[in-house]
């Protein structure tokens, strides 16, 4: 048998079966890849997630651990009804979604623990808190981190007077406001 000839031609056309499995080593090598996930996680609000795709396992493996530990991330935590002691759920109901798969994260009493399948479950403990759900919780800002800021005028409310003299936009406008400037610091300093 040519060694150009597909697997398809072997078992559809020929009807052989294969007997070496350095036959398949040759025709499918490119084909065979490992995939390797890898989550990472300090139980104590910090999760990173590596995927690596590689012919190798021990490659993929590696690769996986080293893409996880530059993705960690802080994860915001929140408090279910109250402010008392630490932050201890996520701060709101978010979900994330990959494919097919949808996962919701929703705020719960303290001491509830993390109510999940094994696996699902395994991930958030490395969290203390899946990964596309937690990056959600930096969409928004939830009162307690609101900063308070002086509010600065706008150039309009500045120099409403100059505006309203001056029919004249653009370049002129520049003008005036500039020498509105130069004026004032004369007469200050």
């Amino acid at each position: 048998m040519a060694r150009s000839a597909p697997m398809e031609d072997m078992y559809l056309m020929y009807s052989l079966t294969i007997k070496e499995f350095e036959i398949i080593d040759f025709s499918m090598s490119r084909s065979l890849k490992d995939e390797a996930f890898i989550a990472i996680g300090d139980s104590n609000g910090h999760i990173g997630l590596g995927v690596k795709c590689s012919k190798e396992v021990a490659t993929a493996i590696r690769g996986a651990i080293i893409l996880a530990k530059l993705s960690v991330m802080p994860v915001r935590r929140g408090y279910w009804s109250n402010k008392i002691g630490k932050p201890h759920t996520v701060p709101c109901k978010i979900f994330g979604k990959c494919g097919p798969l949808l996962v919701r994260l929703i705020p719960a009493r303290r001491g509830t623990g993390i109510v999940l399948a094994p696996v699902p479950k395994k991930l958030l403990q490395m969290a203390a808190a899946t990964y596309t759900a937690i990056v959600k919780t930096y969409a928004f800002l939830t009162p307690n981190l609101w900063k308070d800021l002086p509010l600065a005028k706008t150039p309009y409310q500045e120099y409403v007077d100059i505006l309203e003299n001056t029919s004249k936009t653009g370049q002129r406008i520049i003008e005036l406001i500039t020498a509105n400037k130069n004026n004032a610091s004369d007469l200050h300093g």
